[in-house]
């Protein structure tokens, strides 16, 4: 039996923010917010950190007795960087280092938690044996599956039942051939956009974007680093050089969002939408944050299509599809090449997923029709997973392993 079904423990925040451990399904997790004041008996103490480690410039506010019972042994520290698929950097990795040396707690009591597939190899060859002192525990966890995961922890046989009828009433003939879903650009997400409209084929999907004005503002940038970001990418050379004269044509779209008949506060805020156009589209294409060179996280993006009955091809890290796969999800080679998913050269891969793309987009509604048969049962089985088994999974499985993981000794 696990640590997490039998030891009941208190999560101490120390500073606000999203984290892993608030969201897990034990009822013997008792959260003590970051504004607690004085000292009380706690298990864990729960950090969340961002890329620039913008805590530290606030540790002095951490009281002594937050570290007390680290220091003793009988505590952790949870490091949660599980938002992000921040790569490992061995001047980041330092000041961790310098920062719990300073408050005298062991690295062997300190857990880092990641998305990244790759980090704790990177940390380990780095570091391994450089001062003679244990290092930091690293665990992975796909934070964004989880989230969406609990949309549906109390309604999902419901809204299963909902969207398999729409499911099986769409029509055979539709408007578009795609969708695909860009809140917010990155390189590769830019530069698929922009060869869709050198290409011709914009016109054939319906496209949510978040814009490239939206964007600026929100990175602060100017028009310059705007396009040094989204056109820095080494293996997209090529590409950036030929689809950079489009980007005025993208940014003249400005913001495209899809409306639910619900007023939402801000773009895109609910995780999983059940958007008209999935009904209205053959296919999604989902592009993920980033393409790497090696196997690397799988967000939330392809849960979206899911969770809606919609086939999908993923512009992403390689193995994509694998990892879906280790949470009992199938992909769907009957309707796509799927050798992209093995390709890890990013350029070769961003390829792949293009041809695959133009294919689809040139097939006549029959033989998508007949294609979309073929795989119907893939889609009603992968959308009961998402919807139902997914969230009992994280409920009764996967919660209480990360906790149990979290407190076990290194």
């Amino acid at each position: 039996m696990s640590i997490a079904r039998t030891k009941s423990f208190v999560l101490l925040q120390a500073h606000p923010g999203r984290n892993v451990l608030f969201y897990v399904s034990n009822p013997k997790v008792k959260l003590a917010p970051a504004d607690r004041q004085g000292p009380l008996r706690h298990d864990v103490v729960v950090l969340p950190i961002s890329k620039g480690l913008e805590f530290l410039d606030r540790a002095r506010e951490i009281p002594d007795w937050t570290w007390e019972p680290v220091r003793a042994g009988t505590a952790k520290v949870v490091l949660d960087a599980s938002l992000e698929g921040q790569p490992h950097e061995v001047k980041r990795t330092r000041r961790l280092h310098d920062f719990f040396r300073a408050v005298g707690v062991p690295r062997r009591q300190v857990v880092y938690l990641t998305q990244d597939r790759g980090y704790e190899a990177d940390y380990r060859q780095s570091f391994e044996g450089a001062d003679g002192e244990p290092l930091m525990k690293v665990m992975v966890h796909d934070f964004w599956i989880r989230w969406v995961a609990r949309q549906h922890a109390e309604d999902g046989r419901e809204v299963f039942a909902a969207r398999l009828a729409a499911y099986r009433g769409r029509s055979r003939r539709r408007e578009r051939r795609f969708l695909a879903l860009t809140r917010n650009l990155r390189a590769s997400k830019a530069l698929f956009l922009l060869r869709l409209l050198r290409d011709g084929l914009w016109d054939q999907g319906f496209i949510s974007v978040g814009g490239l004005q939206e964007r600026r503002a929100f990175k602060g940038f100017s028009q310059d680093e705007l396009e040094a970001e989204l056109f820095r990418e080494a293996p997209f050379a090529d590409l950036n050089e030929s689809l950079r004269p489009l980007l005025p044509r993208l940014e003249a779209f400005g913001r495209i969002e899809f409306s639910t008949g619900e007023p939402r506060q801000r773009f895109r805020e609910v995780m999983d939408e059940g958007l008209a156009e999935y009904g209205r589209s053959w296919f999604s294409v989902i592009t993920e944050t980033e393409m790497r060179e090696r196997v690397l996280r799988v967000t939330e993006k392809p849960l979206k299509a899911l969770m809606n009955f919609h086939p999908f091809i993923v512009l992403g890290n390689p193995g994509s599809l694998e990892l879906l796969r280790q949470y009992g999800f199938e992909s769907y080679p009957g309707l796509f090449d799927e050798a992209y998913d093995q390709e890890a050269d990013p350029r070769r891969r961003f390829e792949g997923v293009f041809r695959e793309v133009e294919r689809l987009c040139a097939l006549e509604e029959a033989e998508l029709d007949r294609l979309e048969t073929q795989v119907e049962e893939t889609v009603i089985r992968n959308a009961w997973r998402a919807l139902v088994e997914l969230p009992q999974l994280y409920r009764d499985r996967l919660d209480p392993e990360l906790v149990g993981e979290v407190l076990t000794p290194a």
